[in-house]
């Protein structure tokens, strides 16, 4: 397993997803089960976590840091994750 994803995230199907849904792993409540919820038409990864978990993400970030993981299908059905952090007090804005 990697860094940050547990036997719960696991068990959980990403398969099922459709083109144009998102499934937002909130990772913040960690060392618990991690929450997850599908997110219909976003326009990015990132605007799915905005939705769901009410917060501005960005992709590139330390690993504690780490806010989120955002699965989706692309347009060639290809199953895609993207990790999202919260920006860096040096990078706000």
């Amino acid at each position: 397993m990697f860094e940050g994803q547990t036997t719960t995230e696991l068990q959980l199907p990403s398969s099922q997803l459709r083109d144009g849904q998102y499934r937002v792993v909130d990772l913040r409540c960690e060392p618990v089960a991690p929450d997850d919820v599908i997110v219909e038409r976003a326009r990015s990864p990132e605007d799915a976590a905005k939705v769901a978990l009410g917060i501005h993400l960005v992709r590139s970030g330390k690993a504690k840091d780490l806010q989120a993981k955002v699965y989706f299908v692309d347009r060639n059905d290809v199953m895609s994750m993207v990790r999202l952090y919260r920006k860096s007090q040096l990078n706000a804005k």
